[in-house]
């Protein structure tokens, strides 16, 4: 990784962004294994933009933005089978191996790769978006369907029908101008081909929605889409980057986002089993 750091931290101001970079860059040859402890010093490592002009980041920003607004629709398609509904009601929590589990665990477990998370396969059906033997479901409770049934999903990939989304990249430009590095809101490190990626939080910023008001304010995640492109490889998140974990209001610092669904899986456990370690530094 010795030239790739150098090339990395070619202009960087700060010597922490070498620690930084010199434990993130092994990790992108370990993202197909099992969970694993990653290290991440939650310090701040700011880097200095390349000599580029405004007109250009611009362009460059806009340009990722339409990427992420043409990506096409995912449908999958399903036949129930007895060992998917053994691993819902697994995921249920049923006792009874004759149980008959909910069928948004049912749909969680034919579509890990659209959704990953219970929260999600439930929000999938509520919108919609699942049909069982041709006809929508709108109650995630429901029983799920018996074996040899088709289950399809279709979920927009395109789905960040957020308010700020029209001139997302102004906004990010009228951010950066005028504050030092520290405030800046900028890509320390990006995995194209796994999907991951590093990126500086200002402070005075949420890293994520909070609320019911959350989508009315703009978070260090909404800017997410004008910063990084979407996946080489994988499937490309619903409704744009994620964050993995959250820095507070009042702190700067790095925070690791995905760009794919198979990356977000994998840190996501990483960071429920407390695989990560952080360092806060005042």
């Amino acid at each position: 990784a010795g030239s790739g750091t150098s090339q990395l931290c070619r202009g960087w101001h700060c010597s922490r962004a070498h620690q930084v970079v010199e434990r993130l860059l092994p990790l992108t040859q370990r993202l197909d294994d099992k969970p694993f402890a990653l290290n991440i010093l939650l310090g701040f490592a700011a880097a200095s933009g390349s000599a580029r002009s405004l007109r250009c980041r611009a362009r460059l920003r806009a340009s990722r933005l339409d990427l992420w607004a043409s990506l096409e629709s995912s449908r999958r398609e399903v036949i129930v089978t007895d060992a998917l509904l053994d691993e819902a009601r697994q995921a249920a929590k049923f006792r009874d191996p004759a149980g008959v589990p909910p069928l948004f665990r049912l749909v969680q477990a034919a579509f890990p790769e659209l959704l990953p998370t219970s929260s999600a396969a439930r929000n999938s059906v509520r919108r919609r978006f699942v049909e069982v033997d041709g006809e929508c479901r709108t109650s995630p409770s429901e029983l799920s369907p018996s074996p040899g049934t088709l289950i399809s999903a279709t979920i927009p990939r395109s789905r960040v029908e957020r308010p700020h989304q029209v001139g997302l990249d102004e906004r990010l430009n009228m951010w950066n101008s005028g504050r030092l590095d520290t405030g800046q809101l900028k890509v320390l490190f990006h995995d194209k081909l796994h999907g991951w990626a590093v990126v500086n939080k200002p402070a005075g910023m949420h890293t994520s929605p909070i609320g019911s008001e959350a989508w009315h304010f703009l978070t260090l995640q909404s800017y997410l889409p004008a910063l990084l492109e979407p996946p080489d490889t994988g499937t490309p998140c619903r409704g744009g980057p994620r964050t993995c974990h959250r820095l507070d209001y009042s702190v700067s610092g790095p925070v690791v986002v995905v760009t794919s669904e198979e990356s977000l899986r994998r840190l996501s456990l990483a960071f429920k089993q407390r695989l990560v370690r952080k360092e806060y530094r005042a």
